[in-house]
């Protein structure tokens, strides 16, 4: 990847809370638990796919704090309790591949590496809300960019498991998304906030664009109730 043209897709992950709310003295470095939370944000596994980037928050442009993990992982975090994460949806990050070459072949998303993504994000905002102002709900963000100008304008999600039997290029099967799309989930916190079963809300959104009926999403479970949500200790077996 060092053709200087090289345009990776993304995929954008944001949330905000619906009310307008302003955090006080958020460009604090000292006794600031959101800059605490982007400097060590939460993790199912330590060579798993989560927001950690090893990096030190920065002021961007007065606007917000920022970390980054070279180019293919950012996260910005606004006074206005807004979070946007982006990384990149190719073989350095995001999808399968051994390398480049192999994966413009066929363009496919690592189906943990999504599922783990969103639950990771969903729980970092969640412990950032914490110390917001009280608000009641979440406008939540999920979509891919640049697939118009990625060189192989597509990509793929094949909704099997490490475990699973399954062909991973199942070309037949699978249909890949040709054009950016932008989802909007918002969500309702009440009395309790379970990023489990947040992300598994992003999840269907974001996967019904790959033709993915919400119940064949993997690393999920039903509750006694039938509530579906994103399975974590399913994640965290994974060695």
């Amino acid at each position: 990847m060092e053709d200087k043209t090289y345009t990776p897709p993304l995929i954008v992950m944001g949330a905000k809370p619906r009310e307008k709310i302003t955090i006080e003295n958020l460009f604090n470095e000292a006794n600031n638990p959101i800059y605490d939370l982007l400097k060590d944000p939460p993790f199912l596994r330590h060579a798993g796919w989560n927001l950690r980037t090893l990096d030190y928050p920065k002021i961007r442009k007065g606007k917000c704090w920022e970390v980054k993990n070279g180019d293919r992982k950012t996260i910005r975090f606004y006074r206005d309790g807004s979070l946007i994460a982006i990384g990149y949806a190719d073989d350095s990050f995001l999808g399968w591949g051994q390398d480049h070459r192999e994966f413009i072949k066929f363009p496919l998303l690592n189906s943990l590496a999504i599922v783990e993504y969103s639950y990771e994000f969903a729980e970092l905002y969640g412990k950032m809300s914490k110390y917001f102002p009280k608000f009641r709900s979440i406008e939540f963000n999920v979509g891919i960019k640049n697939l118009q100008l990625f060189e192989s304008g597509k990509l793929y999600f094949n909704p099997r498991e490490v475990s699973d039997h399954l062909d991973l290029y199942d070309k037949e099967r699978l249909k890949p998304v040709t054009q950016d799309f932008y989802e909007i989930v918002n969500i309702d916190i009440g009395t309790e906030y379970d990023s489990r079963y947040i992300s598994y809300k992003l999840l269907s959104a974001f996967l019904l664009n790959f033709n993915i009926p919400s119940d064949k999403i993997p690393y999920i479970a039903r509750d006694d109730s039938g509530e579906i949500y994103v399975d974590i200790e399913k994640i965290k077996s994974i060695i």
